[in-house]
Formats: structure tokens, sequence, C-alpha cells
């Protein structure tokens, strides 16, 4: 991130400017761009974006720090001691400062909150960034701030340093609070994490699990996380180890994290060492009221075909795949065939494309297939094969995922670009005339 010594640098200067007079309307305005967007800006005007994603450096920004820490805001007095282990620029420091003194007297002296702010970053011009954000904005938000004294940025908030936020348990052992926003980038699971399988996990839900372990008992813990977290199957061992070691009070989605991250983010926070022990936890989950869930009528599977991987052996069926398949109609003809020596269908059943968006018009796009022999099906689609065993019922359905409140309910269960068993499985089914006809 040596590129981002350009924008660090500017930062310094804007201090030396603003802590010789009072500011005037202009340098004002450059304060406020530096406190408000431009660092984000800034970052991918100057570092190649294949180089920001390789390390998950995605700056929170003023915006969604405030609305993330709305009401975690409130938990913070003057005895508070603030952590982000993985600071960046210091946006969701700079948000909790202003609670540190009487709004009133926030920032008449520096040094009365450095010992309160503590942050790490594995880059030294974030850092930079972050010390010479804080110092600005003790600047601006005061009429009695002393000016003509000279300020060494890298000589004040001693407590925020660069270096691995996981490595050093001394920050935990103080800290009151801890706000985070986590890289999202692939890792390898580590060895001792025992809350799911083998291979690459996305690196926030180690890093929220590290720091709960860390963290001292009633430690207050917000976090800004890859909705995956909160959705994905494959992480429902890590929700369920995290509610374990901690009280999860509230979740809240967000939405994107920004025009530059297709990732869709929610918030939770918790109470470190007090686990929920078997409470119902709603992680941001819609409410279905009394309505009939769709895993009662359809059993549904994960079409199990790869075709670039899986070898053309064994008998020949006809073979359905998302390219050329047409959305809500009722296919009777299938031309394409290949060999497969695995798990087939037999018609009538509905398939629905995985790949789907919260942007998308419809959540969850079917289409019936009616043939007269056992199909193979791509890896790309979910098999919805009704237990009834009736096209009516087939056709029901397609009602049913073409209903507005489906598309409304799937915004919120599960924000990532796929759809999940768990998700349709949970579906409710809306209209119970058509239910009353389907099982009749």
């Amino acid at each position: 991130m040596k590129q981002y010594q350009v924008y660090s640098r500017y930062l310094k200067t804007l201090v030396q400017a603003a802590i010789c007079e009072q500011p005037d309307n202009e340098l004002a305005a450059s304060i406020r761009r530096a406190l408000d967007g431009q660092p984000i800006s800034e970052l991918h005007k100057l570092v190649p974006i294949n180089q920001i994603r390789d390390a998950g450096a995605f700056f929170t920004g003023s915006l969604l720090a405030q609305s993330v820490l709305k009401h975690f805001l409130a938990t913070i007095d003057l005895d508070s001691v603030i952590y982000d282990p993985a600071c960046g620029a210091g946006d969701l420091l700079l948000a909790c400062a202003s609670k540190l003194l009487p709004h009133d007297d926030i920032s008449r002296n520096i040094s009365s909150i450095e010992n309160r702010l503590i942050g790490r970053d594995l880059y030294d011009e974030f850092i930079d960034a972050a010390k010479s954000r804080l110092i600005l904005s003790a600047i601006l938000n005061t009429d009695s701030f002393e000016h003509g004294r000279a300020i060494q940025v890298e000589n004040r908030f001693p407590d925020i340093q660069t270096g691995c936020g996981l490595e050093d348990d001394t920050p935990f052992s103080r800290a009151t609070h801890i706000v985070t926003n986590p890289p999202f980038v692939s890792v390898l699971k580590p060895n001792d994490c025992q809350w799911w399988g083998r291979g690459k996990v996305n690196q926030a839900a180690v890093f929220l699990a590290m720091c709960v372990d860390k963290c001292q008992p009633g430690a207050r813990v917000i976090a800004i996380l890859p909705d995956v977290l909160r959705s994905g199957p494959m992480y429902q061992k890590w929700r369920e180890y995290i509610s374990s070691k901690a009280h999860v009070s509230n979740v809240n989605l967000h939405g994107r994290f920004g025009s530059s991250v297709e990732i869709d983010v929610f918030s939770i926070e918790l109470v470190a060492g007090s686990g929920n022990y078997g409470d119902t936890i709603n992680w941001g989950y819609p409410e279905d009221g009394k309505q009939n869930k769709l895993e009662e009528y359809f059993e549904i599977r994960i079409g199990p075909v790869v075709d670039f991987r899986h070898p053309h052996e064994g008998e020949k069926y006809k073979f359905i795949q998302v390219h050329g398949l047409s959305s809500w109609e009722e296919v009777t003809k299938i031309e394409t065939k290949r060999k497969f020596t695995g798990r087939i269908f037999t018609p009538p059943f509905v398939v629905v494309r995985r790949n789907s968006r919260r942007n998308d018009t419809y959540r969850a796009v079917g289409t019936i297939i009616n043939n007269d022999s056992p199909v193979a099906v791509e890896n790309h689609l979910i098999v919805l094969i009704p237990k009834d065993g009736s096209i009516e019922s087939c056709r029901n359905l397609l009602v049913n995922l073409k209903n507005n409140r489906t598309k409304k309910w799937l915004d919120e269960r599960v924000c990532c670009r796929h759809l999940t068993i768990s998700a349709l499985k949970d579906l409710p089914w809306w209209d119970q005339d058509l239910l009353v006809n389907s099982i009749n």
C-alpha cells in the first residue's frame, strides 16, 4: 500500500495548516472532505484494485460507520476504551471518538482521548491517515483548540500502531468496546478452528471468532461482515460458535458495502463471555408469520452435474443447463443429452437458478420440467420435486416464486449472490388457496 503514502502525507500537511490558525471556509471544507469519503476515493485512485482486493483493504466510510454504530454509540461513556483491530483509515474510531467526552468538549484537548483509542493495521500509510484524521476532527469540532502549537502526527495516539490486530492480546484485555470491519478475503482455515470443515474460509469469520475469544468478558463488540456469514449454510457452525461464546444482541442488514465492492454486508453486535445458550437468535432473517414453508411440500436438491468436471460415462440422459433454459415456462422437450452416473430426476419438477442477486427483478426464477424421461441437472440449478408428484404443484410453485413477497422475503433472507437450499426450504407459501389446490 506504499502508493497511499501520497495521500497520508497530504493529510499531514492539512493538519499542519489547520493548527497554525483557525481554519477558514476553504480549509474547513478540505478537512470535511478528508473526514467524509475522500480517503476511499483516494485509495482507489492511488492503489490498483487487484492489490486492494488481495489485501481486503476496503475502508468503512463515514456513512456506513454512522449507520452501523447508531445504537452502539449509546453504550460508550467516559470510562470506555475502544479498540479497532483492523482500523484502516480510522472511520470507526472517528465515529466513536465523539462519545469519549461531553459533546461540547470533545476536542478541547487531544491528549484527553488518546489513551482511550486503540487501533492496529498492517499498513503504516493507513495508521498515519487514521491519526491525522482524528486530529483534524478534533481541530474542526472545537472553538477552543490552541492553534499555533506544533503537532507531530506520528507521536500522537500512541496506541494506534502498525501491526496485526489479532497477535497482541494486550489491547483486548484493556478494551471495553471493540469495533471492526475485518478483511473479507478467502484464507485457509486455521488448524485450531473447530467450527467448520476444511479448505478456504472468509477471513472475516476467523477474525470475529478470534476477537470474541480474546476480549474480556462483558466487552461489547460490533463488526461489519459479509452477508455469506449470516446466510450461507457453510457458516452454520460458525454462527453456533459465535452465539455460544457471546450474547448476540443485534443483527442488522446494510445492503451493498460500497459502489466499488459488490458484497452485501450486515453488522452484528454482541457482548463477550455470555453466550445465548440455546436462545433463538434472529440472524436478520425475515418473519414468515404462520405461513406454511416450501419444504413441507417439495424435496429440494442441488443439481449434481458439474459438466466440465464429471466424465461423460454411464447411461445417456437428457440434460438441462442454465444456458438456454427459458424462464417461467413449462419445458416438455429437451434436446441436449449427456452420459452421467450420478443422481437423475424424474419429471415433473421445477428448477430454480442458483445465481440470484438483490437487484434482480425476481430472486427465484423457476422453470417446470415436464418431459417423459429421467433428466440430469446441472449444478447451477436447484431442483424442487413435488412430494405429491403432481404437475399442478409445480405450476402453483411458479406462481408462488413469482409473487412479489417472495423477492422481498429472499432479499432479507439471503443477500449473497447464490440462493441456498436452506433459504428455499424456509420460503413461505403465500397463497393458501393455491396450497390447498396443490395438495388435493
